[in-house]
């Protein structure tokens, strides 16, 4: 039997030692190929994964099919991470690394990434979830917008586009599977994650947007993980905290949430991920999530839906699994189900998981047979990918591939389209010569000066007499002045920061003080303009408002708004009328604007 050993801690440290000098394996880093994905293998692909696969030990085909994360790093902590996966390939052979986020720029993230590689004698799988293109994952990639920004655009060219830029970015930095397209219809307004990471509630629209974005992912040699199966738009949990259910009927899921499923499955569709969500109606196993589920996972998903490709669970540190059982025995029950990678993400806890899962197979609840399919499916994947050839990038081809002129252009045009003005009273936009009070209020608290960058671009173009910046640590007593002041504007205009956050624990709203602010200065004469950077249910706690725009603004991490914040410069661009406004809500609105609805505007 082949035995995949390193050659030692040791040699491992000492390559990335080097920095950016030529190793050995350097010689091999050829450029890469932006080719389509194809569900036939050649017959060299088909003989290297049956070579490999009848080689393998138990423990390197179960590890085959883990994957821990690693991040944030700023360069700093690169050694450390190196030797940290250097042991997890030593000890626990690990097929995949899952890339959380990088604060390096995207050479540095490549020469990581290649190092990694060199430490593995067998190609790893790496992950990363872009949601909001390269940029807001590795710094200097190119930035776009969210899914739903991407749908008010009505383009799926755009979708294709916007996937291209991503799949060459993610490609040329080492990266070969992302968690997209974002497949969740968000029929619920409520739902406290979800939201703007959709394509939006209507079923149609996010089939044709995901089924758009998962094709140009493909054509250009990115894995798409399409999530989260089964459905997880109608929640109003998040489930990164608990466990959701959701109670709908099968004719209900049927017709929405698996809606998606139906059309991208048949268009060759590789990877999906699952959701730590409870659904009674495909499996009424108490407090058993989908994730677990056999029934869900293999007999409708793989038998019903036909899907044959890689099956990834969410991550294993969220609330929705934590509660299934033992950490170890949830593992298990998810390759049961029908898994083929267990994302265990950053507290992986291989010492316990790893003898688990082998004794599984020793006593026969996990079959040869069971973990072969599943170590097959991912070989398969690595070899469609090109990476059982050549596993490594071109570090000095990073700035001709990534955050190009072309694809920086690209990014402007979906930012600029995807612009939804929902209300315009009084015709505030454009605003013209009229004075303007902006204010800039953020949502979470330690940051203020969020909004700077929108500040700015204001201050560039108009009449400014007023500037105001909040976040729930601004004191109450303040507001009145920062009232009276603005009012001496001809307009008054706020931008709106509430972001889309795992663990927030409820939907995107706004504080109570905030929400009486803003219906205080609605009751004013001065005429008030908002503008949602982000979710566009908001209006509903101030729909007396004059005004409101909705633009996409990307995060880094769902944790904080990008530090470069393009959404902000195309808010200024839109409300001076510098370019057309033609966005259409991807929601509803409940009881204020229909699915469909935006103002048009041309200059």
């Amino acid at each position: 039997m082949m035995n995949i050993r390193l050659y030692g801690l040791a040699l491992i440290l000492f390559f990335y030692s080097c920095g950016t000098e030529k190793s050995p394996d350097q010689d091999q880093e050829i450029k890469q190929n932006d080719m389509a994905l194809h569900w036939e293998l050649t017959d060299d692909q088909a003989d290297w994964v049956e070579q490999t696969l009848e080689g393998m030990t138990v423990e390197e085909k179960v590890g085959q099919l883990i994957a821990p994360a690693i991040g944030p790093s700023n360069g700093e902590q690169n050694a450390d991470i190196l030797a940290q996966v250097a042991e997890w390939i030593d000890k626990y052979k690990i097929g995949h690394v899952y890339v959380a986020s990088s604060k390096m720029d995207p050479q540095k993230t490549a020469q990581l990434i290649n190092d990694m590689q060199r430490a593995s004698p067998l190609p790893l799988l790496i992950h990363s979830d872009l949601e909001c293109g390269p940029g807001t994952k590795f710094d200097g990639g190119t930035i776009l917008a969210w899914p739903m920004g991407i749908a008010q655009t009505r383009s799926e060219e755009l979708a294709y586009d916007w996937a291209t830029i991503t799949a060459k970015e993610a490609r040329a930095i080492g990266i070969h599977l992302i968690n997209l397209p974002v497949l969740d219809v968000n029929i619920n307004p409520d739902n406290p994650v979800i939201n703007v990471r959709s394509f939006g509630d209507d079923p149609d629209l996010v089939t044709g947007m995901g089924s758009a974005l998962y094709r140009g992912l493909n054509d250009h040699g990115l894995i798409g993980a399409a999530k989260h199966f089964p459905g997880h738009g109608d929640v109003a949990v998040d489930s990164h905290s608990r466990m959701p259910a959701i109670l709908a009927d099968r004719e209900r899921l049927d017709s929405v949430e698996f809606r998606p499923y139906k059309t991208v499955i048949p268009e060759g569709l590789k990877s999906i991920m699952t959701a730590h969500i409870s659904i009674p109606a495909l499996d009424p196993t108490p407090g058993l999530p989908a994730t677990l589920s056999r029934i869900i996972m293999t007999d409708v998903l793989r038998d019903e839906l036909g899907f044959q490709g890689l099956l990834i669970t969410d991550a294993f540190d969220m609330g929705g699994i934590l509660g299934s059982g033992t950490f170890e025995e949830a593992a298990t029950q998810s390759l049961l189900a029908g898994n083929d990678i267990v994302l265990l993400w950053s507290d992986p806890r291989f010492e316990t998981v790893v003898p688990y899962l082998l004794n599984a197979v020793k006593e026969g609840r996990i079959s040869h047979a069971h973990l072969e399919r599943s170590v097959r499916r991912n070989l398969e994947m690595k070899a469609r990918l090109g990476i059982h050839e050549n596993k490594y990038v071109s570090v000095d081809e990073i700035p001709l591939k990534v955050a190009t002129d072309e694809h920086l252009e690209k990014a402007r045009e979906i930012y600029e389209r995807s612009v939804v003005l929902v209300k315009n009273e009084g015709d505030l936009v454009p605003l013209g010569n009229r004075t303007i009070a902006v204010l800039s209020i953020n949502d979470d608290e330690g940051d203020p000066d969020i909004g700077d960058t929108f500040i700015s671009e204001m201050r560039s173009r108009g009449k400014i007499v007023s500037v105001w910046s909040a976040d729930p640590g601004t004191q109450v007593e303040d507001f009145p002045v920062a009232m009276k002041e603005a009012q001496k504007a001809d307009v008054i205009v706020i931008g709106l920061f509430a972001r889309i956050m795992a663990r927030r624990g409820s939907p995107a709203v706004v504080h109570e003080q905030f929400i009486q602010l803003l219906n205080d200065l609605a009751d004013v004469k001065t005429p008030v303009m908002v503008v949602s950077f982000g979710s566009p249910y908001l209006i509903s706690q101030f729909p007396d408002v004059d005004g409101y725009m909705v633009c996409s603004e990307p995060t880094w991490e769902f944790y904080g708004y990008d530090k470069h914040r393009p959404g902000q410069v195309t808010a200024a661009k839109a409300l001076h009328g510098e370019t057309e406004i033609s966005g259409k809500l991807a929601v509803t609105i409940p009881d204020l604007f229909p699915f469909g609805h935006g103002i048009q505007l041309k200059f």
